[in-house]
Formats: structure tokens, sequence, C-alpha cells
């Protein structure tokens, strides 16, 4: 029993992908198929106004790794 012990080796194992650190949270909440989706999604942010708000959101999802994001900003009038 000792013999097949000994000569057995453990697997080799790896450390998470760089892009696996990155994204870390959020592959954690929604998996791979759901960061996956949040990659390959087209979205479109209409803001008015001055506020912060419309580039807050922006922000929140260029950061979980969204690629085609288009903006649009409408200035009031009056």
């Amino acid at each position: 029993m000792t013999e097949i012990v000994a000569s057995q080796t453990p697997p080799i194992l790896h450390g998470p992908t760089e892009k696996e650190k990155k994204y870390d949270r959020q592959l954690r909440l929604w998996a791979a198929s759901g960061q996956a989706a949040l990659e390959s999604a087209n979205l479109l942010l209409v803001n008015s106004g001055s506020g912060v708000s419309g580039v807050e959101a922006l922000k929140n999802l260029v950061l979980p790794g969204t690629d085609a994001i288009r903006s649009i900003r409408r200035e009031q009038e009056g």
C-alpha cells in the first residue's frame, strides 16, 4: 500500500486566468454563462441633463466587461 501512494503524483493545479481574476465578482454572481452574455450585450444609454447619473450608469456597465455601448446625451432646452 505504501508503494502505491508514494508512486502517485498529485495533479498539477492551475491558478485562475487573468480574465477570471479581473471579473471574479461577476463570475461568482452569474457564472461564466452570465459573464459571456454581458460581454456580448449591445447597450444604449440615453442620458439627458447635466446630472452624473448617466456617467455612473455607464461606469457600472463598462466595469463588468460590456464592450458595445452607445451613449446619447440630449441637452434639455429651457
